[in-house]
């Protein structure tokens, strides 16, 4: 396989993107199936917790949701509040 720093063309390349069209539609659906179950699963994550977690708990795991494992600093210390 070549790189794409080597190819003549370089870094003014050209593709077909039709080539590409099929397996696009295909990402976005399997990505999609992935983000839908995804949030079924964090439907059932908080339903099984409903009522076993504090405020603080909650304000975690919420986070934890909406930015991702990055959005800690230090462990499970909230950079901020």
């Amino acid at each position: 396989m070549t790189w794409n720093w080597e190819q003549p063309d370089w870094p003014n390349f050209t593709y077909d993107s039709g080539a590409l069209e099929l397996l696009e539609k295909e990402f976005l659906l399997r990505s999609g199936e992935l983000i839908g179950a995804f949030y079924v699963a964090k439907a059932k994550l908080y339903e099984r917790l409903r009522g076993k977690l504090n405020e603080r708990q909650e304000k975690v795991i919420a986070r934890m949701f909406r930015e991702g494992i990055d959005g800690f600093k230090g462990g499970l210390k909230l950079a901020h509040e």
